[in-house]
């Protein structure tokens, strides 16, 4: 399945961290939202939340299980 995600970076800081072993670029929006997108496997997944550090906390709290 396709699946088509766009996140407008103009203007915003965009760096990179490290999640288990793969990199997860992070995008803060001068407005204050922050995204961390990153891929596990043939997942993609992205966290939004209103402030940089709760952001990452959450994405590096991510844990992806089999249903």
């Amino acid at each position: 399945e396709n699946t088509q995600y766009r996140i407008n970076a103009e203007d915003a800081e965009v760096t990179s961290i490290d999640i288990r072993e793969t990199t997860a670029t992070v995008i803060q929006q001068s407005y204050g939202e922050t995204n961390v997108i990153w891929t596990e496997g043939q997942n993609y997944i992205i966290v939004t939340a209103t402030s940089k550090g709760t952001a990452i906390k959450i994405a590096e709290s991510v844990v992806l299980t089999n249903n």
